[in-house]
């Protein structure tokens, strides 16, 4: 140490200090050097292929990877599972959901919390100022001014909130601050924004502090915002002056939405903990977020380079450990409540992303494990789960070229009623019209077509279709020659048994591909599989929210199949996932030989 050889002379410490400071960055360097010298060679001869600059880390359970995506708009950063990219980033708009099942996840969640009916009642005073308010109430809301309680039948969603707010003489702008804030809160927001303002009311100015954030234009009749405004800074603006009158009525109306936007949930797995982070910024504070994370490296490297904050500084609970063993704690946790007279712990939502590309935790995808789960869901609750897969797509004829490279057709004629009314067919497409899972593809100018079934094809539907044209001998014995064929195909079955498996437990379940139209591929997909306790409207999504308008295109009510769910079904042979019986590598194995 070359402090002990110095003297209690300050300049002499001074001195030595600085020479080991100085040797200690030059074997810094010296290290750095070597390391990136290794790694080059390492790249060279093909034993890796990691950009050192940027993060790496070996855990327990996987290589774990963050960098930049260039190909993405912006400094996107992915994080690397293995060698699955299992999120995507960008620190400038956390919100932004880069994956399709994501965006599934939440129009979904968006779609069940709007639907969700219920009855909320909030108490405020009644005088005469708020008489004019309650006189103008929507039809689905009431004051009861002997209980002095303002009661709404149904979901408070944005349009009803806004209906809510449309009242008394400051009706107008609450509404139009309700939307700058709204507007000035998305991710892709680009820091300025307008809405019509017919007059600015009397009696309010703006305060001062806000002046930079906020200003009216009376000659073009709009309402202009710069910056983001907080819920303090709206209603701030929304009481100023007179409008202060109004205050019990404003804050009670915000006190009900934030109720109707505070949720309960519950993640099988972190990863990137980008959607429960897009669940802390969309829902009212007080929203529970509990993470079942298995790997604490992963969350480290989401902490370092994903912008995940630390835990004082966010409401996302993570618990670190097997989801199965969480959630086998959190029902014993529960019970002991429940003995000691106390409310159990609860949740309106489960999310499953604890499935790694073949990575599949077995004793996650099991009847057993979906009964735990359900056991935690509150009554209306939902359970969702991505799966990857391939959906089979069974076609006559089979995919094969003649001697010359062309694509051998179905040279006979179709029954009129497979072919849709477009006579081009340039790609897939479905017959409809009780079809379900029958698609053609005219692949000539001439007649020439191919017929296929999508997963395996019913009896009962085989029989129909040769009822269609029972004398034309070519396309009855394609039709048989799909069948038996759609019989004996190997893809799908983990997808199909685990869909399966989600029915045997849940009274409602739906299948979406994230397909950007909806309808699975023939390759190597991903899709989402909801259980939920009570019937969901999943095939008007678009209508609700903006994040996925494409519908499932299997599902089941009750007992009651709909879409490709029989064809779907018939896939899985029968198999429903147990704590004894789960060979989920087995029936992986498909999308293992695909894509290798």
């Amino acid at each position: 140490d070359l402090l002990s050889h110095a003297d209690d002379d300050p300049i002499s410490r001074d001195k030595a200090e600085d020479e080991r400071t100085a040797k200690t960055q030059e074997w810094r360097e010296f290290g750095e050097t070597v390391g990136r010298n290794l790694n080059e060679l390492g790249i060279a001869v093909r034993i890796r292929n990691d950009d050192p600059d940027e993060y790496h880390d070996e855990s327990n359970y996987s290589y774990i990877n963050v960098g930049f995506d260039y190909q993405e708009e912006g400094d996107v950063k992915f994080l690397r599972l293995d060698k699955l990219d299992h999120s995507y980033y960008n620190p400038e708009q956390p919100t932004e959901l880069y994956y399709e099942y994501e965006a599934v996840y939440a129009a979904v969640t968006e779609q069940a919390v709007a639907r969700a009916a219920e009855s909320n009642s909030v108490a405020i005073p009644n005088t005469d100022e708020l008489n004019e308010l309650f006189d103008q109430l929507p039809p689905w809301a009431t004051y009861d001014a002997s209980r002095g309680k303002l009661t709404i039948e149904g979901p408070l969603d944005l349009r009803r909130l806004e209906e809510l707010r449309n009242v008394g003489p400051f009706g107008p702008y609450w509404v139009a601050l309700t939307n700058l804030q709204r507007n000035a809160s998305i991710p892709s927001w680009g820091g300025f924004d307008s809405v019509f303002l017919e007059s600015w009311p009397e009696g309010i100015s703006i305060p001062d502090e806000l002046l930079n954030k906020i200003s009216y234009d009376p000659a073009a009749n709009l309402l202009n915002v710069y910056d983001a405004l907080s819920s303090t800074e709206l209603e701030q603006l929304a009481l100023a002056g007179e409008a202060a009158q109004f205050a019990d009525y404003f804050r009670a109306v915000q006190s009900l939405y934030e109720d109707s936007r505070r949720i309960d949930t519950l993640f099988i797995g972190g990863g990137g903990f980008i959607f429960p982070r897009w669940i802390e910024a969309k829902f009212s504070p007080g929203t529970l977020i509990d993470v079942a994370e298995l790997d604490p490296a992963v969350k480290l490297a989401v902490q370092l380079e994903l912008g995940l904050p630390p835990d004082e500084e966010t409401a996302v609970r993570t618990h670190i450990g097997d989801a199965r063993n969480y959630v086998d704690d959190r029902i014993r946790e529960n019970r002991e409540l429940k003995q000691s007279g106390q409310l159990p712990v609860l949740y309106d939502f489960a999310y499953g992303d604890a499935f790694n590309d073949f990575s599949v935790p077995w004793h996650l995808t099991t009847k057993e494990f979906t009964q735990k789960v359900r056991d935690l869901l509150k009554p209306d609750g939902v359970y969702l789960v991505n799966v990857i897969d391939i959906y089979p797509r069974t076609e006559i004829p089979e995919q094969q070229t003649d001697a010359e490279g062309n694509y051998i057709e179905f040279s006979g004629r179709l029954p009129e009623e497979l072919l849709a009314a477009s006579t081009t067919f340039l790609e897939w497409e479905e017959c409809g019209d009780g079809f379900d899972g029958i698609e053609v593809i005219q692949v000539a100018d001439d007649e020439g077509y191919r017929i296929s079934v999508r997963g395996v094809m019913p009896q009962a539907q085989r029989d129909r279709l040769m009822e269609l044209d029972p004398d034309n001998e070519e396309y009855t014995q394609a039709i048989h020659e799909m069948y038996e064929r759609s019989q004996h195909s190997r893809p799908g079955r983990f997808l199909a048994s685990f869909a399966n498996t989600i029915s045997q437990v849940f009274p409602y379940t739906y299948v979406f591909s994230s397909e950007w139209d909806g309808r699975p591929s023939d390759a190597r997909d991903t899709f989402v599989v909801v259980g939920s306790k009570r019937q969901l409207d999943l095939n008007h999504l678009g209508s609700d929210n903006d994040y996925w308008s494409g519908a499932p295109f299997a599902w089941m009510e009750q007992g009651t199949q709909f879409g490709q769910m029989e064809h779907l079904l018939l896939t899985s042979r029968g198999m429903v996932l147990t704590d004894d019986y789960a060979p989920v590598d087995n029936l992986l194995a498909p999308v293992f030989v695909d894509q290798y």
